[in-house]
């Protein structure tokens, strides 16, 4: 067993410590998760992330866990952050959002945080200072669904904050699904999560009221083009100039200068096919 590993099985489930690595700095994270022990070194990577399970959990944890979802659920009948909601992070959830190009100061000038009882990253949707929308999201790839959504309304959108945004590459706004990759586009170009693959009528005559011109940048899966195709139908039947920019990965996954360079250039796509 390696050295890391016997520090990681020491702390409590959802806990993670920071220690020395290539550098002086604590540079490397150590954690504990309901999935098992990871470790990550944010100078070196040393040799790339490292995950070891623990196996199935105690009957006690399952038990606990159930009873804190259930006590969640039934809160969700109000438009309210889960009772659990905390800004302290843990650093694999920050380690998740930095991957999407979110740091700390993003994720405390967009109000981010947590629940433990979810086990994830809770995502607040205002307007005017009035919460619309709770977007939740696991950190975890094979933790299903990846998103639980909460709505004021079917026609909540996220924007991005003019504040954090460092420069405006085009005169179109670009749409997204997901919070983090408008978060992350929206510090070159102005920027708006759908929160999913579903653009309404009602959304498009919104965004008409300020813009003419749009790039939806969806996911590259089979529900991305799809919401795609529909949100290019919705905004060109009102008279709104419309590409599709489609790539490998989400928009959240690039840098600030491969997004310019994707947002200069018209990636080839065939528009309502």
């Amino acid at each position: 067993m390696q050295e890391w590993e016997k520090i990681a099985r020491t702390l409590p489930c959802g806990r993670t410590k920071r220690i020395n690595c290539c550098r002086k700095d604590v540079s490397q994270v150590i954690s504990h998760t309901e999935k098992g022990y990871s470790t990550y070194c944010f100078r070196c990577g040393d040799g790339s992330r490292k995950f070891v399970s623990h196996g199935t959990r105690s009957l006690k944890d399952m038990i606990k866990h159930r009873k804190e979802l259930n006590e969640y659920m039934a809160t969700q009948g109000e438009l309210e952050l889960p009772y659990d909601f905390d800004t302290d992070i843990p650093d694999y959830g920050r380690v998740w959002l930095l991957k999407g190009g979110v740091g700390s100061a993003l994720i405390e000038h967009y109000g981010f945080g947590w629940s433990e009882c979810m086990n994830r990253v809770v995502l607040p949707v205002y307007e005017d200072g009035e919460l619309t929308a709770v977007q939740s999201r696991s950190v975890w790839d094979a933790m299903k669904p990846k998103y639980l959504n909460k709505k004021g309304s079917s026609n909540c959108m996220f924007w991005h904050d003019p504040e954090v945004q460092l420069d405006r590459i085009t005169d179109e706004l670009v749409i997204t699904e997901d919070i983090l990759s408008t978060v992350r586009v929206g510090r070159l170009n102005d920027c708006v999560s759908t929160l999913g693959t579903s653009l309404s009528d009602r959304m498009a005559t919104q965004l008409l009221e300020n813009y003419s011109n749009f790039a939806v940048w969806y996911d590259g899966d089979e529900a991305g083009v799809r919401g795609a195709r529909k949100a290019c139908k919705a905004l060109m039947m009102q008279g709104g100039v419309v590409r599709v920019i489609r790539t490998k990965l989400d928009p959240k996954e690039y840098n600030n200068e491969e997004i310019s360079t994707i947002l200069l250039n018209d990636v080839p796509s065939e528009l309502l096919e």
